[in-house]
């Protein structure tokens, strides 16, 4: 918006203290990105760091720094959260309610843009586990952890399988009597170096800005490959996946703990940064048990082959609860705006809904590739408006062979128990999400603003 619309006037409210969304609010051991950084990060500030996977903490550093050296501070509102938005059609503008420190203030503004993510920063996703009351020890989320916690020579058990899982094990395992990774079902496990050798040769050969492009491009089409094999030859893939675990623990291990009952990428893949989770198994400071829960007691876990895992600590690593807008409430003419009764244009606004947009990232790739094209798509736009004098802007379905689709195509759990609050997206183009960053950046920044879906008034 600085750069791209230097005659706009714009503010962010941020509902926390301070900036780094997630990696802000997520302090547990290990925690990481499972992209690459060299997409993951902002293609105006390159990602410059040693690690292409990096830490938490590496990462809100990143974020900090790039406000501070392109001077973003001066438009951002800390402790400021967006309660509701109002879009009234005779003034042509929107009213939002914004709660900052217990006081509430009311702002207006042309043009709306929720940021706000796609999960509850409030609770994560807490399933009903039998017995789990009495427990004697602590049962904690990742996403609430604590920082005076101390797990050295305890026995932790940390139930889940996704990203969190993978990461927080070995991490734990570090200082821990041991760790159990209790999972109902697998998931595929990829090892990726932390470090990029393709970084570190054209770092050193090459001008920065140079190496920085090729890096982000090299990223971008490895994940495209990897996906379009998934889809196209999935037993191929979950060979690959698979083969470094027969190799390390046995063909049984490995189909056991490795072999997940779907194909690759109908959920996400999972990363395992320099082996550490191999490692960590290896020499014996981790370990797999593929079952499910009877219950717990006071201290431990007996799953449903009446195994007893002894545990000094459990930790729910049982994923996120899916959350539109910010829990804040959209209003058009005073009628409540319902995300699941709606399609999504370009994979940005709500059909229907005037001079809105939210920024929704890939699945299949690095969140931000996608939030950078929306980024670049809605500065696009409001330049156009400006020039041609429009106020407003809506998307309006008129197609009658358009039909709605689920949002996204994962089985992953926290969509599935989520599917009914989302969007849903068409059978066909701008309604269709094509999971693919070269359509996408045909689509956002070069095809026409004034598409015929799109409609302006003055």
């Amino acid at each position: 918006m600085k750069n791209s619309c230097p005659d706009q006037r714009f503010l962010v409210v941020e509902a926390r203290e301070r900036s780094g969304g997630t990696w802000d609010l997520f302090r547990y051991p290990g925690v990481r990105s499972d992209s690459d950084m060299y997409t993951f990060g902002f293609p105006f500030e390159p990602w410059d760091g040693t690690d292409s996977v990096a830490h938490g903490e590496t990462i809100r550093s990143y974020i900090n720094h790039t406000i501070k050296k392109h001077d973003l501070d001066r438009f951002i509102r800390y402790q400021h959260r967006l309660l509701d938005a109002s879009w009234d059609s005779r003034q042509k503008l929107w009213t939002v309610t914004i709660e900052n420190n217990d006081r509430k203030e009311e702002w207006t503004c042309r043009f709306l843009w929720l940021c706000t993510g796609y999960y509850d920063y409030q609770r994560g996703h807490q399933p009903d586990i039998p017995g789990l009351h009495t427990f004697r020890g602590p049962v904690i989320h990742p996403q609430h952890w604590p920082e005076t916690l101390d797990y050295t020579d305890k026995e932790v058990v940390v139930i889940g399988s996704g990203a969190t899982a993978v990461t927080l094990v070995p991490a734990l395992a570090e200082k821990a009597k041991l760790v159990t990774m209790l999972q109902r079902s697998p998931t595929y496990v990829s090892e990726v170096p932390s470090q990029d050798p393709w970084a570190v040769r054209l770092k050193k050969y090459l001008p920065f800005p140079i190496a920085a492009w090729l890096l982000r491009w090299k990223g971008v089409f490895y994940q495209t490959l990897v996906f379009k094999l998934a889809r196209r030859f999935p037993q191929f893939l979950r060979r690959l996946l698979t083969k470094p675990w027969e190799q390390l623990f046995g063909k049984k291990f490995a189909e056991k703990h490795f072999n997940p009952r779907y194909n690759p990428w109908e959920q996400r893949l999972c990363v395992d940064s320099d082996g550490e989770l191999a490692q960590a198994l290896k020499q014996g400071r981790a370990r797999i048990v593929t079952d499910q829960i009877k219950t717990c007691h006071e201290s431990g876990i007996e799953t449903q082959s009446a195994q007893n895992i002894p545990a000094d600590i459990i930790i729910t690593a049982t994923g996120l609860k899916l959350q539109l807008f910010g829990a804040a409430q959209i209003t058009v003419d005073g009628e409540p705006i319902k995300a699941s009764e709606h399609m999504v244009y370009k994979g940005t606004m709500l059909d229907g809904v005037p001079n809105c947009a939210i920024s929704l990232g890939y699945t299949n790739m690095s969140w931000t590739l996608k939030c950078d094209l929306i980024s670049r798509y809605l500065c696009r736009l409001l330049n156009f408006m400006e020039e041609n004098s429009f106020m407003v802007c809506r998307p309006q379905l008129g197609d009658s062979e358009i039909q709605p689709e689920e949002l996204i195509d994962f089985n992953s759990g926290y969509f599935q128990r989520s599917a009914h609050i989302l969007p849903k997206q068409g059978n066909k183009s701008p309604w269709k999400l094509h999971q693919s960053y070269l359509h996408d950046i045909l689509q956002t920044n070069f095809a026409r603003l004034d598409d015929g879906t799109l409609k302006f008034s003055r």
